[in-house]
């Protein structure tokens, strides 16, 4: 057991640690939010003047532009009918308040139906 206190490069990797921690819950958030199909709370987790590039999907400008586009894009699916599995989540701190990273989707559909293929698509989540 370790009985020296920390030294001051320990006490930096821990608060990088804990801000990493941070960015990986908001990541999980987002796909319980958007599985659960709970938009107001989902828009509430980006920035008032974020950027949304969702490909093919479309780009959106500010939290309610994008809270609008996932009312649009998920219309008539019930909560849970997909599901957002996200893996080899990988963070950077880029600076005291900045950060990037990627993260793996493999959304599958929630369907009973043995013959029904689960896969919606695989992803890749760059954030910024």
């Amino acid at each position: 057991m370790r009985e020296q206190p920390f030294t001051a490069e320990e006490i930096r990797e821990l608060r990088t640690l804990l801000d990493v921690a941070k960015i990986k819950k908001v990541t999980a958030l987002y796909s319980l939010l958007m599985d659960g199909r709970d938009y107001d709370a989902l828009a509430n987790i980006y920035a008032e003047d974020a950027l949304g590039e969702w490909g093919a999907f479309g780009t959106w400008h500010g939290r309610e532009e994008i809270r609008q586009a996932m009312i649009r894009s998920y219309e008539g699916q019930i909560p849970y009918d997909g599901l957002h599995c996200t893996t080899n989540m990988w963070v950077e701190m880029t600076g005291e308040t900045s950060a990037i990273s990627r993260t793996y989707l493999h959304d599958v559909k929630n369907d009973p139906d043995p013959r029904t293929n689960p896969v919606i698509w695989f992803a890749i989540y760059d954030e910024d």
